[in-house]
Parts: structure tokens; C-alpha cells; sequence
């Protein structure tokens, strides 16, 4: 099955600025279980999807209608471990990286390596001035070199909260007193935090502690001992 991503990634730029858009006779792979829409009408109001069928009801007063013969139109796909550019929000290089995403139909990024020009890019995108997808932000990261001490980690995260990042980003060689004091001050701020886990933590204390994602799969493996010895099924089965 070929699929023209293009077609989602041109229209989730502008869907926001428009009313009543239709799209026509496209495939809609509608996530419905197996459930394909051949010949499918699409409608979007502002920036929501508000009919999938054969047809236009009455009520709607379309202003924009795209013909997507031959075409496959799916869900936005999600990058949920991002790395944005660090460069000036509007540069060239970011620019050119959040129209990437969107030409691939990515049209959700989590970035998990945060830099202050983000929120400017972010502000960028809401207001249409460029082109990139839906940015949740994760603040710069929280490791061995990052945090001094307990107290220094319980303000950092504090900080970060203010600062309005979206969520923390946990990296290799924070100690286990650190991890837990920035997860406690996380959760009592409604803060979510994900990423890696420090081998002092380990995987059970990492979930124990309401870690939102675990990140390359870290921690498995050394639960296991995996890396001493070959993984069995009985391994597999404990992960």
C-alpha cells in the first residue's frame, strides 16, 4: 500500500485556519479495528474531524474541498522521543526540521532534550507564523551532571515547573535519593517525568515511582541480568 503522507502533513498545516474543509474520495484508514473507508468524505470543522462518510450532509458550508483520489489518508503519526533543534526558534535549521516531521505525516513531537528557544518555536507554530507539528516540551535534563544534591534537584524541578515545561526528562547518574526527591516533588506538582533510569534507581523503583515512560527500554535488561547472561523465557515472562 502506498500512502502519500503529503497529503495529511499539507493539510494538518492550515486545518486550524479553515472551516468546513472536505476531503474527497480518499481511502481513510480510520483506526476503527480493521475498518478501511473506500471512497471516503471527510469533514473537518476548525481543527476537529466532524463526519466520515460517502457524502456532504446538508449543514455543512464547505470552503475548502480537497480531492484525495488514489490517496490514503491517516492519523497523524506521534514522535514521542524527539530531539528539536536548539537553534533560534524561526532559523533555517528549524524551519526545515518541523517541516520534515510533517512531510513524514508526524504531526505530534515529544521533545525530550529541552532548550528555551522551544517555546518560542512552539509559539511560532500556534500562531501560524511557520509550519511544524504539535510540541510538547520536556525540560532540559536531569542527570549526574545536572544535579549536585537532593535539594539541588527538588529546585530544579520546581523551577522547571514554572517555567511551564510540559514534562521532565530523566537521565543516567542521578543517585537514588535524587531520582526519588525529583519524583515526589514531580508528582506532588502534577509534573510528569520520563526517559532513562539511572542504574542506582533500577526499573521497579522507576515505575514504583510514577515514571511516565521508560525510554529505550532501559532498565530491563539489568533487572534480568541480561547483561551477564543470556535472557530466557522465564526472563521475558518477569519483564
Amino acid at each position: 500500500m502506498r500512502i502519500l503522507i503529503g497529503l495529511i502533513a499539507a493539510f494538518s498545516i492550515s486545518v486550524t485556519a479553515l472551516a468546513d474543509t472536505v476531503i474527497k474520495n480518499v481511502t481513510a484508514i480510520t483506526m476503527h479495528g480493521a475498518e478501511v473507508t473506500e471512497n471516503a468524505t471527510i469533514v473537518v470543522s476548525g481543527d476537529r474531524i466532524i463526519h466520515i462518510g460517502t457524502n456532504v450532509p446538508d449543514s455543512i458550508n464547505v470552503t475548502l474541498t480537497i480531492d484525495g483520489a488514489g490517496k490514503f489518508l491517516v492519523p497523524g503519526l506521534s514522535e514521542m522521543h524527539g530531539h528539536l533543534p536548539s537553534a533560534a526558534a524561526t532559523s533555517s535549521e528549524a524551519r526545515e526540521t518541523l517541516f520534515l516531521y510533517l512531510a513524514g505525516g508526524v504531526t505530534t513531537v515529544r521533545g525530550m532534550l529541552g532548550h528555551p528557544e522551544q517555546f518560542e518555536m512552539r509559539a511560532a507554530i500556534t500562531a501560524g507564523e511557520m509550519e511544524g507539528p504539535t510540541l510538547y516540551l520536556a525540560a532540559p535534563s536531569l542527570n549526574g551532571n545536572s544535579v549536585s544534591s537532593v535539594a539541588d534537584g527538588i529546585s530544579k524541578v520546581k523551577q522547571y515547573a514554572a517555567d511551564g515545561w510540559d514534562l521532565l526528562k530523566i537521565h543516567p547518574g542521578l543517585t537514588a535519593d535524587e531520582y526519588q526527591a525529583i519524583a515526589d516533588t514531580a508528582n506532588n506538582l502534577n509534573l510528569p517525568f520520563g526517559g532513562h533510569v539511572p542504574a542506582e534507581v533500577g526499573i521497579k523503583k522507576a515505575l514504583a515511582a510514577g515514571q511516565i515512560t521508560i525510554d529505550h527500554l532501559d532498565g530491563f535488561l539489568q533487572y534480568v541480568e541480561g547483561y551477564k547472561r543470556p535472557t530466557t523465557a522465564d526472563d521475558i515472562a518477569r519483564i
